[in-house]
């Protein structure tokens, strides 16, 4: 366990759900093209993607300040790690002419970024926990 900041972790959704849904509504895929590289980025880097812009811009301004909560970064970064794929796969699937595909999987990684914003519940996390505790089992 180790304490991670949860305003990152929600700042760095609501980037996600802001991006893509404008991508979506303007049907520019670039959107979702940029959305995939920073979270990808971040999951290299084991941060939410979004994070110096949190961090340099948004806490020194006072708009959000830490929410800092013991928790696994691993649960975080492969939820992360999910939804780069998602992302990457629907700008595939839209570049290779299937828009309304790869607009599905940009949009349930906005559908699930959502869910975790209301509701704290996080699929990838889950998902997460779920292997670990089969792995352990083996």
């Amino acid at each position: 366990m180790k304490t991670i900041d949860h305003n990152a972790l929600r700042f760095n959704q609501l980037m996600i759900v802001s991006l893509v849904s404008i991508g979506f509504l303007f049907n520019n895929i670039w959107f979702v093209l940029a959305t995939a590289s920073v979270t990808f980025l971040g999951t290299l880097l084991s941060v939410p993607g979004f994070k110096p812009l949190y961090v340099y811009l948004l806490q020194p301004l006072g708009v959000l300040k830490p929410d800092l909560v013991e928790d696994d970064p691993f649960a975080h970064k492969f939820a992360q790690m999910v939804a780069t794929i998602f992302l990457s796969c629907g700008v595939f699937l839209f570049l290779t002419g299937y828009q309304t595909a790869g607009w599905s999987f940009a949009l349930f990684v906005v559908f699930l970024a959502l869910v975790n914003l209301f509701t704290g519940f996080c699929l990838g996390c889950f998902f997460y926990y779920q292997i670990r505790k089969l792995r352990n089992r083996a």
